[in-house]
């Protein structure tokens, strides 16, 4: 290893008092005079990665207000406020009795860092603080502030800790229990995304949209056989044609096929199954510029085999997942697109706009079946989305999140072009307790009550529909409004155990990516390799939950291994910010979106077999549908 890897801290301020190596993870701590505390990974090459940054006060602060039935005394506010900084003396590994299920292992990311006045537990994976043991809460102690330590490992999961007072000729020797730190990190029951019950019989779940009966209108006396029509094509009578001479002809050469011959369906570049132990898409194959404004959101479609573009010029486009041959293009709305969403059947999909209003378009129509127009929210539409295996329309405006019954209705008349024959009803309206909400999720693809919803106020709310109430509420989540959440959904050709279904991530503007776990409603780890200091870059989880990628401000994208908060691939070469990404539902394959509105995808080096060519991709965008 050179000299040169930690260059950096020759500009820190203060001097480094402590290192500790992890050498299972091939990652180093270092620790300083004023309580700030760095994690690096060491990699093959041994070049170090920067993977977190914690200072003690900082995650002492975020502790007390989270957990303010636990430490809510005057002495601890008042030690923080006097106390100038807290001195890392020292630091040791200790067990975790907590499970984050990610890779079905126990993760031991629990390390205690000694200082002055006591003992603090941190969360490397999650840069948290788990406890913090004082000294002044313990009178029977003889030390009220230490000068050494020294930490080993004891029986029955326990850890010995020894140490010294610094004015005092005392020596203390503790043993700490990690199944009682444990306890004090649990947080109550959690949740499951799997209903453990049918719905309730006044369950907003069990709301029906009351379909129109098919009226035959009574025939009205008047003059009939009117010549006029309504169609382009009006079928001939047959009097100007020729009379027919043969009546009849039969076929006597009929040739017999000998045995029926199964046809064989093209596939294309689907796999039947979704390759579980592929390596992470960074390859890549194809640059598309397709507008001159960002690409504000990415959706595959359940089958892999179109993705809907949510653009920044208030336009949809609809590609084909190559992305050959030119795209059809949907024009409505008046400002950015901030969402679009596949229905389940992939019949029809939606698109939100900041423009206050929501569309649903299908198949071969250039015009939208269902128009919710501005008249319905004052606020801008948030998270919009398909619910409860597409019987919702799911969505949030202002600090209310919505519930709405639709039927499409495909059919025209020439009469009445403007009409819209489709019908949408609301189904249940809730109140959050933010300002407004910022972004929300829901999973479609099977039954689930829970729905995920994110405030201006920082907070996670849990939302149980089935009751129609709050089921729980996470604070100050993050230092900023989440502006992304992201459920492992995973994908009709991958398999996962049942469990990893109840991870989803959130990212934050300066905060990173953080993963959290439904059954314990904690974060599990923290990603923040990826620069994100002003622009909402989104986060997506791979169809087989072992990947995370990640848009950054420095014209990169990141893909992370879910089980590690330093990043595997970066990915760069992109001409901005990557705003968007998406990962393909059948294959290794990572959709990326710009600032300046271009895509890039990017593939597996285990799929090479796949095509890389691009001559057709490069096209000129039209304007409209045909």
């Amino acid at each position: 290893m050179t000299e040169n890897n930690f260059n950096f801290f020759n500009s820190l301020a203060t001097p480094l008092l402590n290192v500790f190596l992890l050498e299972d993870d091939r990652q180093l701590i270092t620790g300083s005079t004023d309580g700030q505390v760095w994690c690096f990974s060491l990699s093959v090459d041994h070049k170090c990665r920067l993977v977190t940054k914690m200072d003690i006060q900082k995650m002492e602060k975020r502790h007390q207000m989270q957990h303010e039935a636990v430490s809510q005394q005057a002495g601890v506010a008042e030690q923080s406020a006097v106390e100038t900084s807290k001195p890392v003396i020292k630091m040791a590994l200790c067990g975790s009795s907590a499970d984050t299920n990610i890779d079905h292992k126990k993760d031991n990311s629990w390390f205690c860092i000694g200082s002055y006045d006591g003992l603090y537990v941190v969360d490397l994976a999650t840069s948290e603080l788990v406890t913090a043991l004082y000294f002044k809460d313990y009178p029977i102690l003889s030390i009220t502030m230490a000068g050494s330590w020294s930490v080993s490992p004891g029986s029955n999961n326990s850890m010995l800790v020894l140490l010294s007072s610094l004015f005092t000729p005392n020596v203390v020797l503790l043993e700490l229990y990690l199944r009682d730190l444990g306890k004090m990190w649990a947080v109550g029951e959690g949740f499951s995304v799997f209903p453990s019950a049918p719905p309730l019989l006044d369950s907003p779940l069990k709301v029906e949209l009351k379909k129109k009966e098919p009226s035959h209108p009574k025939k009205k006396a008047g003059i009939k056989d009117q010549p006029l029509v309504f169609h382009t094509k009006v079928k001939s009578s047959g009097y100007t044609s020729a009379p027919r001479m043969t009546m009849f002809s039969p076929k006597t050469n009929v040739q017999k096929n000998s045995s029926p011959k199964q046809s064989h369906k093209k596939t294309g570049l689907l796999h039947r199954d979704y390759p579980a132990d592929s390596a992470a898409p960074t390859i890549p194959c194809i640059d598309l510029s397709i507008a001159s404004k960002q690409v504000s959101c990415l959706q595959y479609s359940g089958d892999g085999k179109q993705i809907l573009c949510g653009l920044g010029d208030s336009s949809v486009f609809l590609y084909k997942s190559c992305l050959a041959g030119n795209p059809a293009v949907y024009l409505g709305h008046d400002k950015p697109v901030s969402s679009v969403s596949w229905s389940l059947s992939r019949q029809w999909w939606l698109s939100a706009s900041e423009d206050l209003s929501l569309r649903i378009w299908t198949h071969c129509c250039s015009e939208p079946a269902i128009i919710m127009g501005n008249t319905m929210f004052s606020r801008p539409i948030k998270g919009a989305q398909f619910y409860y295996l597409d019987k919702f329309l799911l969505l949030a405006s202002g600090p209310s999140l919505y519930l709405y019954l639709y039927n499409v209705d495909n059919t025209r008349d020439d009469i009445k072009r403007c009409q819209q024959r489709s019908v949408v009803r609301q189904a249940g309206c809730f109140t959050t307790s933010a300002t407004h909400v910022t972004t929300l999720s829901a999973i479609n693809d099977f039954f689930s009550y829970i729905v995920l919803v994110c405030g201006s106020d920082r907070s996670i709310q849990v939302f149980d529909m089935n009751k129609g109430t709050v089921a729980s509420e996470l604070p100050d989540a993050h230092s900023r409004a989440i502006h992304c959440i992201t459920q492992n959904k995973g994908s009709a050709f991958s398999t996962q155990a049942p469990d990893s279904y109840n991870l989803f991530l959130t990212s934050a503007v300066t905060d990173g990516v953080k993963i959290w776990d439904l059954r314990t409603l904690r974060c599990v780890r923290r990603y923040e390799n990826h620069v994100n200091r002003c622009h909402p870059c989104s986060s997506a989880i791979s169809p087989c939950g072992q990947f995370i990628a990640s848009g950054s401000e420095d014209n990169c994208a990141y893909v992370y291994d879910i089980r590690s908060s330093t990043y595997l691939h970066k990915l760069p070469k992109h001409s901005d910010t990557v705003l968007s990404v998406a990962f393909h539902p059948a294959k290794p394959e990572l959709l990326t979106g710009t600032l300046d509105g271009k895509l890039r995808l990017f593939q597996s080096s285990s799929g090479s077999h796949l095509s890389h060519d691009t001559s057709s991709a490069g096209h000129s965008v039209p304007n409209m549908t045909a």
